[in-house]
């Protein structure tokens, strides 16, 4: 969920459209917090299309995926030879990830503690089964996994960051064994393994979120984006994506799978996505990724390239972080009642919320977070 999405081998120039894809995914998140997760089960009371397509939106947590397996894929192909890789790459991924992430965790500290915030109007908010030492370690959701139990809903979304950042913490050693087509073999492979693995975690007891929440389970859409770098750095793999209509055919017949799953309404630990589910939704994340890249002057890629989606997608780190917390504290404020839809004044205070968080975003984007990105840069890649 991070950025400085590269065009390609050696470049730095950011591409908006994949800006904008990360801004549907973040939209998809918070659409799904928003209305079921939080306070947990819908209220608004609309059944039919919109209500099936929110009750599916977590796959936007795939999308995140697929788009970080690119992003860190295409980075530790582009700098393979540099001789200070690990050194940089490590320095600039701290920088990106943990500061916005520790103010998320003070701020839990102080409203859970220091505030002593009315136990009334926290629903839940604080309460924990999952030990809060795994937040400061990022294996939050190995203990989530452990307990059966998701944490804190302030906290609660942190799990996929969780995997993000054990994916970033292996993938440089990963990529320096291996060769480009065993990268894409790896890939494949995971298409088979990761499935298997989430169906044996689902049949091996009454906790779902195992089958969910590891990485191991969910490594085939971060892989995805992987094999995509690695297709993007290859002439003839380019040329072979580009020639014909085939790739659009297989991303509207994925589209028309993921069609099936959201008509159907799929529950997030459902036997259907555990197996092939979130498979077919990252096979799907990363057709669209290369439909971006390799058409960037199609009326798709121009669409998400329009600059108020891309301007999201780029705060789209701190808004995925923020946005459940400024949520709860909002309703619990202003109502005095956990987070609902069902009046006029739960919409108000939903809305404002949303608000909040996305001028929050911009503020932490313009004064914290680019400069800490510009800051990062001057370290650089050192050719061998």
């Amino acid at each position: 969920m991070t950025s400085d999405l590269q065009a390609g081998p050696g470049q730095s120039t950011r591409i908006p459209a994949l800006d904008g894809l990360r801004a549907i995914a973040v939209l998809l998140v918070i659409a799904y917090h928003y209305y079921w997760v939080v306070p947990g089960s819908p209220d608004i009371g609309s059944p039919g299309i919109f209500h099936r397509l929110v009750g599916v939106s977590y796959c936007g947590v795939d999308l995140f995926f697929v788009l970080s397996g690119f992003l860190i894929g295409g980075i530790l192909l582009d700098q393979a030879k540099a001789t200070n890789l690990l050194r940089v790459f490590y320095f600039r991924r701290l920088l990106r990830i943990v500061p916005i992430y520790l103010l998320l965790l003070v701020a839990y500290w102080l409203m859970r503690t220091a505030l002593e915030w009315n136990a009334q109007r926290a629903y839940g908010t604080f309460a924990h089964l999952v030990p809060l030492w795994s937040f400061w370690t990022f294996t939050q959701n190995i203990a989530m996994a452990m307990t059966g139990n998701s944490g804190p809903q302030w906290l609660a979304p942190t799990w996929s960051l969780a995997i993000e950042e054990q994916f970033y913490l292996v993938m440089p050693f990963v990529m320096a064994i291996l060769s480009r087509r065993a990268l894409v073999w790896l890939a494949l492979g995971s298409l088979i393994v990761c499935p298997a693995l989430r169906l044996l975690a689902w049949q091996g007891g009454d906790n779902p979120i195992a089958a969910i929440f590891l990485t191991p389970m969910r490594a085939d859409s971060l892989l995805l984006g992987v094999l995509c770098a690695v297709l993007c750095r290859d002439a003839r793999a380019c040329a072979l994506l580009r020639h014909g209509a085939w790739l659009p055919v297989v991303a509207l017949g994925l589209l028309g799978l993921a069609g099936v799953l959201a008509w159907r309404q799929e529950p997030i630990a459902s036997w259907t996505m555990v197996t092939l589910g979130y498979s077919i939704v990252g096979l799907l994340s990363a057709s669209c990724l290369l439909l971006i890249v390799l058409y960037p002057h199609s009326p798709v890629a121009r669409a998400l390239g329009w600059t108020p989606l891309a301007h999201l997608g780029r705060i789209s780190y701190f808004v995925y972080l923020a946005h459940t917390p400024l949520l709860l504290v909002t309703h619990g404020w202003l109502r005095s009642q956990p987070p609902g839809h069902a009046t006029l004044w739960g919409c108000a205070a939903t809305l404002l919320a949303f608000g909040v968080t996305l001028l929050l975003g911009l503020l932490s984007w313009r004064y914290l977070e680019s400069p800490l990105l510009a800051f990062g840069r001057r370290a650089a890649y050192r050719a061998s």
